[in-house]
């Protein structure tokens, strides 16, 4: 069945057993396992075409979020949800991204990027930068490079901002703010119209290939 954020109420777990049971007799079987020695390491957070977001994957996604650790981006106290659903969206673009061989981050870009993200999580105050680990910090970079990327060049690079529409602007903001039409930057207005009309398209290619997806949920408890 296809369509966004379909919701499941299995949670798959990952378990880890210590101690011993009681013994099972005579028949030579294994002990089983005292219920009191259970202890959850992992779960799945959601499904994305047969590919499993964990909920460890969740909350690191949250810190990275927290500490504003990419460069140009500044600290934002996200839910789990909200970093579910980003972690969901990035990981529909790297699928096409390698279903299309696009290729990867070049390893000079990857580690100076590397470095500048080491940097923000070591002045972060949360405690949960400290335990993100190099190698978790190498692949957060590459994923986000690549996202970035791919916006960047199968959509973002369509968008186009006619002079008349710049023009049309400015003379609407003039009209409504009682300034010259003159102290506009015509650069500035076309900028701030690619950039809306950018992550429009944005938006609207997410939810795309969302509906062509086939996406689970587990129940994500807020931690």
């Amino acid at each position: 069945m296809k369509g966004p954020f379909l919701f499941t109420a299995a949670v798959a777990a990952l378990a880890l057993w210590s101690g011993q049971g009681e013994s099972a007799g005579s028949a030579g079987l294994a002990p089983a396992p005292a219920l009191s020695s259970f202890k959850l390491v992992d779960a799945t957070s959601a499904s994305v075409n047969s590919e499993i977001v964990f909920l460890s994957d969740v909350m690191r996604e949250a810190c990275f979020e927290r500490c504003g650790a990419f460069p140009g981006e500044a600290p934002d106290n996200v839910s789990l949800s909200d970093a579910r659903k980003k972690l969901i969206y990035n990981l529909l673009i790297l699928q096409e991204q390698r279903k299309l061989a696009l290729g990867a981050v070049d390893n000079a870009t990857l580690a100076a990027t590397a470095s500048a993200v080491r940097e923000r999580l070591a002045g972060c105050s949360d405690p949960c930068a400290k335990q993100i680990g190099d190698q978790d910090v190498r692949a957060f970079v590459s994923d986000r490079s690549l996202v970035a990327g791919f916006l960047e060049k199968r959509v973002s690079v369509f968008i186009e901002v006619p002079d008349e529409e710049v023009q049309r602007t400015i003379t609407r903001r003039a009209s409504v703010e009682g300034k010259d039409p003159a102290s506009y930057s015509e650069e500035a207005v076309r900028a701030e119209l690619r950039h809306d009309k950018s992550a429009l398209a944005v938006t609207n290619w997410y939810y795309k290939a969302a509906s062509n997806a086939r996406i689970f949920l587990s129940p994500l408890e807020e931690r």
